[in-house]
């Protein structure tokens, strides 16, 4: 994992850099809060409806890595590994449901499936309901029979494409931004990336190293505040 942290340490840097730039104007592609399910179902829990979250819990069914250029995305030297690449979106959302940033993470995983009969170069490879669009809330006092459905459509999308246009919607949202000069700060900031790698980092640290890792251990005490 030296090489994810080589990585980590060079984020903080471009973090710390842009803070001395208040001029410029940085918005991260966490594109997933903009699927119209999810910003549903996060318009819900900030209405108070659901009270205090207690637990976020997500799940994704997908097909293995694609093929992308020079199939960088098969190795961790190259991505700080895939709960870094992959889960970054997934960390920063669980964060806007909970309402707080993570202070440990445990995870587990190998590679016991897909990709075992890939070679490269010698090497060998070592509850919102998105596809539908529909959310789905209720109370555990009301039963099976209280849950309500809602189907999530945002009438500024004409055109899908990938990831239900949330990418569409992000730069939406980053146009007042720009038009404003400043008047209006990006809803994603490079904090909201860092936090989001930072979990992923800690999340491969712990599958390596079989236990709980702090946040705290991913960053350099000296720049710790800027978690806070």
């Amino acid at each position: 994992m030296q090489t994810s942290s080589l990585t980590f340490k060079l984020r903080l840097k471009v973090v710390n850099g842009a803070r001395k730039r208040p001029y410029m104007l940085v918005q991260v592609g966490l594109e997933y809060r903009y699927m119209p399910p999810v910003a549903k179902l996060m318009e819900i829990v900030k209405s108070g409806t659901p009270g205090q979250v207690k637990m976020a819990a997500m799940r994704e069914h997908r097909f293995p890595f694609l093929v992308k250029v020079s199939n960088w995305n098969r190795f961790n030297v190259n991505k700080g590994g895939t709960l870094v690449e992959k889960c970054c979106h997934f960390f920063d959302l669980m964060k806007l449901f909970a309402g707080a940033n993570p202070v440990r993470v445990m995870a587990s995983g190998a590679m016991d499936v897909n990709h075992k009969d890939e070679i490269y170069d010698g090497k060998f490879l070592g509850e919102a309901f998105v596809p539908e669009s529909i959310v789905r809330f209720g109370s555990r006092a009301d039963g099976r029979d209280g849950v309500q459905t809602l189907k999530a459509e945002d009438e500024r999308i004409k055109y899908e494409g990938l990831h239900h246009a949330s990418n569409y919607l992000e730069h939406l949202n980053f146009l007042p931004a720009i038009r404003e000069k400043g008047a209006k700060t990006p809803a994603v900031d490079l904090q909201d990336g860092l936090i989001s790698v930072a979990t992923g980092v800690a999340a491969q640290l712990s599958i390596e190293k079989s236990r709980f890792v702090s946040i705290e251990e991913v960053l350099d005490e000296d720049n710790c505040e800027a978690f806070t």
